[in-house]
């Protein structure tokens, strides 16, 4: 992995829809060479990470997950802007091959933008479980580009995906366009707008293939529309009449039909390439999703699963396991180990080096008592936050935060938000920070503004180690420190849900938005992507939260070792 002697450097965009096992194949190309950050003047996190093959780095970007490229959310402009501005290398478009005629529509979508295209057809297990039979060989044929094979999570046929990717950022495979026929009607319109971007100039102006923005233009797209009207608004009107003609001779809305023909396509594909060798059966999804998401038991079982995360991460700070394993120090949580036992150890030893080499006693005191000290009470934090994200991360990985949004979606309609908003509350538990972030999946503006607001409500865990402080100090027995703090819990939730009703009466009095989401089915959690994930996001809250808890540490240094006469004498 040695980056010297590196000849070349190839852009790697990753895209494809949420659940599709994206996380995990980008962590299997990248390892632990990734950097984490946002996308420029957003709030969408951005990753990307590099592998270095024969001294040829191959620099991956993960795209948003997203369904198509139609610029109806943020995540679908920022991927499909990444694609035609910074023009990667190849596209690795991550298909689940047990939903293979979902996914093919983002398929398409890449490809009416860009040939150089290498499809990594994940979960092949799934689609064999399940009696789907795909020819790959047919599928790379029809589509005119690379089809490979995978099961990301055993990391089966990442090899393979590595090598397609090198030979076609080498030019080693010629992928080829595939052109969908819209109907004769459609297409002369296609022509029509290309005729006209070319003659006005606007053309020119524009880094995207004039086919695709002809047909951005005829479904509507705000953003190519909203491009163009503010380089000739003339062209926009003549266009948008070109439409409504259309339309009237078609009987039909123009991008519904554009959509169908799309699907037929797709259709026809499926019928080529798939075979079903049996009669779908229920699956364990299926089985599960009988009792998850019954209507009298979903809501006990969502409360007992949350219940239970919450007693983990309690036991975490009481010191289970460590009292048991390491009582002679006595020191029996893992805060106190570390800020105590190990820091203090630390700041012992830093001030008895700096007392012996004459260092002044206010600097003594600043480096033991300010310093490391505020690093110790920084790190105390990091077992609490680790153990949170842990378990969220679980969570989501096996496909249950998506069913515990369905569940939740008739309670948070009582305060004006829909079930899609409880995925960004929850992460509140952990830190309200990503909490805020991440209601950024919420569509509307109205939904992501009240979510914020109600977001403050949420005990984070700076507030959680306040709470522990508080009740290990006022309750002896385990059960009553649980129960307690279980209470303030559900205490904090009715308050959320009283001002959540009131915010929805007095200032957002529209109606939430409907829920429509995917119901991924259950698997086994990659533990390797929900421990990466869980230490990116710890350090995350360790730099961002941990820098203000230091700082604080030392001005309350100098508060209480600073007087008008200079440093204490004591």
């Amino acid at each position: 992995m040695n980056s010297e002697g590196v000849v070349d450097t190839y852009i790697i965009a990753v895209a494809g829809n949420p659940n599709v096992g994206k996380s995990t194949l980008f962590n299997l190309l990248t390892g632990s060479r990734q950097r984490v950050g946002n996308w420029p003047g957003k709030t969408i996190e951005r990753k990307e990470g590099e592998r270095i093959i024969d001294n040829v780095r191959l620099k991956f970007i993960d795209l948003p997950g997203t369904y198509s490229l139609s610029a109806l959310s943020l995540e679908e402009i920022i991927a499909r802007r990444f694609i035609v501005e910074a023009k990667p290398n190849v596209v690795v478009n991550i298909v689940d091959a047990s939903n293979l005629e979902r996914n093919l529509y983002l398929t398409l979508q890449i490809l009416e933008l860009t040939n150089n295209v290498v499809i990594a057809l994940n979960m092949m297990d799934l689609a064999t479980k399940k009696g789907i039979k795909i020819d790959v060989k047919k599928l790379s044929e029809i589509l005119g580009v690379p089809v490979i094979p995978m099961v990301a999570i055993k990391g089966t046929g990442v090899e393979e995906l590595i090598e397609a990717v090198l030979k076609v950022s080498k030019g080693e495979i010629a992928c080829r366009s595939v052109k969908i026929d819209y109907g004769r009607e459609i297409e002369a319109a296609i022509a029509e707008i290309i005729g006209m971007l070319v003659k006005s100039g606007v053309a020119d102006e524009l880094p995207y293939p004039l086919r695709w923005i002809a047909l951005r233009l005829l479904e509507g797209d705000r953003e190519i529309v909203k491009a163009i009207r503010e380089i000739n608004g003339d062209l926009i009107a003549k266009i948008e009449e070109l439409k409504r003609n259309l339309s009237d001779a078609l009987g039909d809305d123009v991008d519904v039909i554009i959509a169908d023909k799309r699907y037929i396509f797709i259709e026809e594909i499926v019928k080529v390439a798939v075979e079903k060798s049996k009669v779908a059966e229920l699956t364990i999804t299926d089985k599960l999703d009988r009792i998850v998401l019954n209507r009298f038991l979903g809501l006990p079982i969502l409360v007992g699963v949350f219940a239970l995360s919450f007693i983990i991460v309690f036991s975490v700070n009481i010191g289970f396991p460590l009292n048991l394993l390491i009582p002679e120090i006595g020191e029996y949580n893992l805060a106190s180990l570390i800020s105590d036992y190990i820091f203090g150890y630390i700041s012992e030893v830093a001030s008895s080096y700096l007392i012996s080499i004459g260092a002044p006693s206010w600097f003594v005191s600043l480096v033991s008592d300010g310093i490391i000290a505020g690093v110790g009470a920084v790190l105390s934090f990091y077992p609490l936050i680790l153990t949170v994200f842990i378990l969220f991360g679980l969570l989501e990985d096996c496909g249950y935060m998506a069913r515990a949004a369905f569940i939740m979606d008739r309670v948070m309609r009582k305060f004006g938000l829909n079930g899609r908003a409880f995925m960004p509350l929850m992460l509140g538990y952990g830190c309200n920070i990503p909490s805020v972030t991440a209601t950024r999946i919420l569509h509307r503006w109205r939904d992501r503004l009240l979510s914020i607001l109600l977001c403050s409500l949420i005990p984070c865990q700076a507030r959680l180690a306040a709470f522990i402080i508080i009740v290990a100090a006022t309750f002896g027995s385990f059960t009553a420190q649980v129960l307690v703090m279980l209470s303030l819990y559900v205490l904090s939730l009715v308050l959320l849900v009283f001002v959540g009703s009131l915010f929805n009466k007095v200032l957002f009095k529209e109606e939430p938005s409907s829920l429509i989401m995917e119901l991924p089915p259950y698997h086994r959690p990659s533990l390797r992507v929900v421990l990466w994930h869980a230490e990116e996001r710890s350090k995350h809250f360790i730099l961002k939260a941990g820098t203000v808890i230091l700082l604080v540490s030392v001005f309350m240094w100098i508060l209480i070792s600073w007087g008008p006469a200079g440093p204490a004498s004591t």
